[in-house]
């Protein structure tokens, strides 16, 4: 249970050198298949790119063009079906293992499975209507947007595992720690934009500019970003247990005790 800000870094750093082997092989249920969409939609979809490249110079007519908009919609639906559903069990088997070894009980990929079905219909709800508040934020002149992407996004998946509550639950954690949470979330951003710009180059550098016709290039961008995934379920986690941790002193085994509950 961090206090500050050295020690909410200090406790994810934990939870991945504990966590990380059993996470990624959660992560590879959600990465595969998100990569075999991708790789579906960039050779059905008729997706063209025009860079504006002429005579080795670029220029700003760089557009993309859609041969099959029909297709490309229905693939997308999927593609976000695949993310929301895979995503939520994902998102809950792998909290499970974060606190099941913070608290020093074995690490089971069957227990952490069975939690994650058990409140998967519940935070894909909740996540959608999250998606669906900071979009709508994001539209009104996007301050409000960031707001509740800051208030939501690192809380709603701890309230929705260990309270069963909703997002107003989110709203309380985060009251009088808006700037600090801010801070761990902008932290957090960077650090996964500097990680995903790192992947990217070097899928490029073995597949070329068109990587992203490429099955290979998909398998391997996903690969290599099963350690950010990792790093991003241990933030949301750790973000959590601060904010709980400062509102109402829980401690990591009743963290622990709050997943066995019916």
């Amino acid at each position: 249970m961090p206090h500050d800000f050295s020690s909410w870094t200090a406790r994810i750093v934990d939870a991945f050198v504990r966590s990380w082997r059993r996470i990624i092989l959660l992560q590879l249920v959600l990465a595969v298949p998100v990569a075999v969409l991708g790789y579906v939609v960039a050779r059905t979809s008729g997706i063209t790119v025009d860079n504006g490249v002429v005579g080795g110079l670029g220029n700003d007519t760089g557009t993309v063009t859609v041969s099959h908009p029909g297709r490309l919609a229905l693939t997308l639906v999927l593609f976000a079906v695949v993310v929301f559903v895979l995503g939520a069990v994902v998102q809950l088997a792998s909290l499970w293992l974060i606190v099941a070894q913070a608290a020093g009980r074995p690490p089971d990929l069957g227990s952490a499975a069975r939690f994650a079905v058990r409140r998967m219909l519940p935070l894909i709800g909740w996540n959608l209507l999250v998606t669906v508040m900071v979009a709508v934020g994001a539209l009104l002149f996007i301050v409000p947007g960031v707001y509740l992407a800051v208030v939501l996004v690192p809380t709603v998946l701890g309230v929705v595992a260990f309270e069963r509550r909703g997002v107003g639950r989110c709203f309380e954690l985060v009251r009088g720690r808006f700037w600090a949470v801010f801070g761990r979330c902008a932290m957090g951003l960077l650090v996964l934009l500097a990680y995903s710009e790192l992947v990217q180059l070097i899928v490029r550098a073995i597949f070329g500019i068109d990587h992203q016709s490429s099955l290979g290039a998909q398998l391997l961008s996903a690969v290599l970003t099963l350690p950010g995934a990792v790093v991003s379920s241990a933030f949301f986690v750790i973000t959590y247990a601060e904010l709980r941790g400062r509102r109402d002193g829980t401690t990591t085994g009743a963290l622990f005790a709050a997943l066995d509950r019916p």
